[in-house]
């Protein structure tokens, strides 16, 4: 299954609507207005993906994220830990795609004790997976890839990256 920009974007104004419906309901029965907070924010994670069967652990880097409470799937067959946080505001969370769940898109939010996070994307391959190894933007210490695994890696701007193919003659 997969889910489109559209998708995902219903899915965010359904989470926001909710979210200012329980805003209003508290505001009004305490007669006090409710005090805004800003809710957490993921910049990054990674890796974005697992192979069918496989179990990954995902960091979080990003802003009041040391309060996480839990992951919860919005869409899809990942099956998610209680989040770890660090002292440094970062997170991570133990994925695991089930041998017999579909491949393609799923989608989740990281809860904390302020909020929610915007609905972020996992996706499950039918192929081994393998972690693009910095640095990588020489010959030298070009990572090498084999034939049918996918590779779980993060392009930034003016990202270099080399790799070496293990391929039959």
């Amino acid at each position: 299954m997969s889910f489109t920009r559209r998708d995902r974007r219903a899915c965010a104004a359904i989470l926001l609507a909710l979210a200012a419906i329980l805003a209003t309901a508290a505001s009004s029965s305490s007669g006090q207005s409710l005090p805004v907070i800003n809710g957490p924010v993921v910049e990054f994670y990674a890796p974005r993906g697992v192979c069918c069967g496989g179990s990954v652990d995902v960091g979080f880097r990003g802003r009041q994220l040391a309060d996480a409470l839990e992951i919860i799937v919005l869409a899809g067959a990942i099956e998610c830990a209680v989040p770890k946080t660090a002292t440094d505001g970062t997170a991570s969370a133990w994925f695991h795609a089930p041998k017999d769940a579909p491949l393609g898109e799923c989608l989740f939010v990281l809860r904390t004790r302020t909020g929610l996070t915007d609905p972020m994307s996992f996706w499950i391959g039918p192929l081994p997976e393998t972690t693009e190894q910095e640095p990588n933007n020489q010959i030298a210490t070009a990572g090498v890839l084999r034939l049918e695994t996918t590779l779980n890696g993060v392009l930034g701007p003016e990202d270099l990256d080399i790799f070496a193919v293990d391929a039959p003659a």
